[in-house]
């Protein structure tokens, strides 16, 4: 009862407090997918006046994963000598082959790449993937991605 005679009593200061809080709240967020933005950590990025798009989703059960990519230059010109770069746990996960550099990208048109991984843990734990699109030119990843790989189902032997 005392908190609803308070509530009453005090709903303008409170609904200020509230409003303030939101909108600290907003810019907190902002800022956070701003740094991320510009460190390249977003689904999209614009370092070195390069635009691309990366969309990641990963198939299978486990042990064996197929992790689809699909990187779009949403650019006005094409883009070449960029490779994928692959980070990940050896103790957990073991590539089945390296993704070759990526040709060519064309303006507003997907290049789907497939990574084939399996996890060799014994108890089937799961890690975080890191994928980079980089180009040879440059010293930093133009794009990057982290990936959470799920608990892989134990391998019958």
């Amino acid at each position: 009862m005392e908190d609803t005679q308070r509530e009453r009593d005090q709903c303008n200061e409170i609904h200020r407090n509230f409003q303030k809080d939101l909108v600290k709240l907003r810019l907190k967020t902002a800022q956070s997918f701003y740094n991320m933005l510009s460190e390249g950590l977003g689904p999209v990025t614009t370092n070195y006046g390069t635009n691309l798009r990366l969309h990641s989703s990963i198939l299978g059960l486990g042990p064996n994963f197929i992790i689809h990519l699909n990187v779009e230059n949403v650019s006005n010109k094409p883009l070449c000598g960029l490779y994928v770069l692959v980070n990940f746990d050896h103790a957990i996960y073991k590539l089945h082959k390296m993704p070759k550099k990526i040709p060519m990208l064309i303006p507003n048109i997907g290049y789907p790449i497939d990574i084939g991984i399996e996890c060799v843990d014994a108890n089937g734990v799961n890690d975080t993937i890191r994928v980079y699109i980089c180009d040879r030119k440059k010293e930093l990843p133009l794009l990057g991605a982290m990936i959470q790989m799920p608990l892989s189902e134990l391998a019958v032997a």
